[in-house]
């Protein structure tokens, strides 16, 4: 009896220990979830209010256009921005027309619900004591004068207008009577002499945008919300729920916010997650905080969720994973067993697929001809490395006659799909040499096929090549493919290429082709951008200089081929291989 309680007793706490692990575990990943959907959700709000406003913006700004004119100004940075000034002959009628102005302005933007004109001081002959600030609302013809009810000489946004230049964006005073979910966009107005004029000012209702924000939020309203805020920190609207049972007005959830620190930039709190989060306590509980600046306004976006929420999931598991250990050990082993087999089949399944991966390596290789041949006019040497298990690299050399028809190509794309369109135009490479004579023909051929099957669009760069021994001539067709290094008479260097697209991807183009004389002693290096492109730890690219550097201080093809492949290991020093590596080098004897 002893032996069975102690051997339950063992069993629990394994399994207690092992659900703890999986518990952190899962909490871990649920908190990495969240960090990725947070931050694209931010990301993604932040870009939308950004072109919403601007959009605003520049509606407000092009109707001005039309009625104002605009000059080119400089500013103090050098840059310079166009500016909107009003003529002598709009001033003296301005008086008598804003609201008209006003009342087109309205019915051209749907969105605007209040529009006013805020003219300097001196700006009109005959201005009361303060600012002429006409105003005009949707829907209400009623023309108000707000220069008695609000002292727009005190704003600061006023002030800002005067020597500011582009656009301002602001939260509406609560005092003002427009006041309420808007935003106001001033935009200056400038006289001939360039002295501050008058603000147009906008105010846009930003309900339809917290009835968008609140759609895309992922978690509950009651515990997470997004926050539009301006620069000093002031909420212009919000996803929130208000919650009266704890706060007893909604000024005091903003104070809650800003002590809290959620509302704070970034660097002012507790950083958890480089450029990604930071933690603070709100309302008690603890909060992810995620906040990104706008791009051409200065506001910023926060998505505060709540660990609760974030956990919600976590929690839930964890609640059933307890009730289901209270059932009984018979279950634990049940669902022990059903795991494992499940693992088990995974791993076979695993296995499996390796294995058959490395079969289709192996098949992939049995179609190419041998790395190496001689003949007595020439040695050949080659070197294919698939980045993968299969690749989309590809070398084939047919012997025709004396004649030495070659092909070095690239598919687009690695993995299981390039291997095989590999195999096609290896395919198609051999049929072609059998019926054409010429490099050009044989590419032409070979792309008329692919692109007349090829609903995937992938396509191969390559370089055919025709070498005649008995002339010593070499004639060649570059698709899109790397430029080969010749040596010749002991110096290396690339050889020119026409511009010729890669096949497969338009059917009948014309290609064309070059010659090249040749002697004997003479190589020929063809080769994919898989050696080129190889990079270091510092991820700098093996480059094209270095490649003709190593090709020149070697002999003979298969020499070549062993320094170069040499050359590219030392270069990457450990860094995992990128893209599949072909090369094949021609000596002519």
């Amino acid at each position: 009896m002893k032996r069975i309680i102690l051997t339950l007793v063992c069993s629990l706490m394994v399994f207690a220990a092992t659900m703890f692990m999986t518990y952190k575990y899962v909490e871990g990943e649920e908190l990495r979830d969240a960090d990725k959907l947070n931050a694209m959700l931010v990301n993604r709000v932040s870009d939308y209010t950004d072109r919403s406003l601007r959009m605003s913006e520049t509606a407000t700004i092009s109707f001005l256009t039309g009625l104002l004119y605009t000059r080119e100004h400089v500013q103090a940075d050098g840059t310079s921005s166009t500016e909107l000034y009003i003529s002598d002959k709009y001033k003296t009628e301005l008086k008598a027309t804003v609201y008209e102005v006003l009342d087109d302005f309205l019915e051209i933007n749907k969105h605007a619900s209040t529009a006013m004109f805020i003219f300097a001081p001196d700006a009109l002959p005959g201005g009361k004591h303060g600012i002429y600030a006409p105003s005009l609302k949707r829907g209400d013809y009623t023309r108000y004068d707000l220069s008695e009810s609000y002292d727009f000489a005190a704003s600061e946004n006023y002030k800002r207008l005067q020597t500011a230049h582009g656009a301002i964006w602001s939260v509406p005073s609560s005092e003002s009577p427009i006041a309420g979910r808007r935003v106001v966009c001033y935009v200056p107005i400038y006289d001939v002499s360039g002295r501050f004029f008058a603000a147009f000012a906008v105010n846009y209702d930003v309900s339809d945008l917290r009835h968008r924000l609140s759609k895309v939020l992922p978690y509950g309203a009651d515990n997470s919300g997004i926050f539009l805020v301006d620069d000093a920190n002031a909420i212009i609207t919000s996803t929130y729920n208000y919650d009266a049972r704890r706060y007893s007005s909604a000024e005091e959830m903003q104070r809650e916010l800003q002590r809290s620190g959620v509302l704070q930039r970034p660097d002012s709190a507790e950083v958890t997650s480089p450029e990604v989060r930071y933690v603070a306590d709100f309302g008690g509980e603890r909060h992810y905080v995620y906040s990104e600046e706008l791009r051409h306004i200065p506001w910023r976006v926060i998505v505060v969720c709540s660990e609760d929420a974030i956990y919600a999931a976590v929690i839930h598991t964890a609640n059933i994973v307890t009730v289901v250990a209270l059932i009984g050990m018979a279950l634990m082993l049940l669902c022990c067993v059903v795991i494992f087999r499940q693992m088990r089949n995974n791993l076979r399944h695993r296995v499996a697929m390796q294995s058959e991966l490395r079969l289709a390596s192996q098949m992939q290789l049995s179609i190419l001809r041998p790395s190496a041949a001689e003949t007595e006019d020439f040695s050949l040497a080659t070197c294919l490395k698939p980045a993968k298990e299969t690749g989309g690299d590809l070398y084939d050399y047919v012997v025709r006659g004396r004649e030495l028809v070659f092909v070095v190509g690239d598919v687009s794309g690695k993995g299981v799909s390039a291997a095989l369109f590999m195999t096609q135009v290896c395919s198609l490479f051999r049929s072609a040499v059998s019926r054409c004579d010429g490099p050009a023909a044989i590419v032409s051929e070979i792309n008329d096929v692919l692109s007349r099957h090829n609903p995937q669009m992938t396509f191969c760069t390559m370089i055919v090549g025709v070498y005649d021994p008995i002339e010593r001539s070499l004639r060649y067709c570059n698709a899109g493919h790397t430029r080969p290094v010749s040596v010749i008479g002991g110096l290396a260097a690339t050889i020119d290429v026409l511009p010729n697209m890669a096949v497969g991807v338009m059917e009948q183009y014309g290609y064309r082709e070059q010659s090249l004389q040749l002697h004997e002693g003479d190589t020929i290096v063809a080769y994919t951008d898989g050696v080129t492109e190889a990079m270091n730890r510092e991820h700098h690219l093996y480059g094209e200089q270095r490649l003709i550097e190593t090709v020149g201080a070697a002999q003979g093809s298969g020499q070549i081929i062993e320094a170069t492949m040499a050359s590219v290991a030392r270069y990457s020093d450990g860094e995992p291989q990128s893209d599949d590596i072909t090369i094949m080098a021609i000596t002519l004897r």
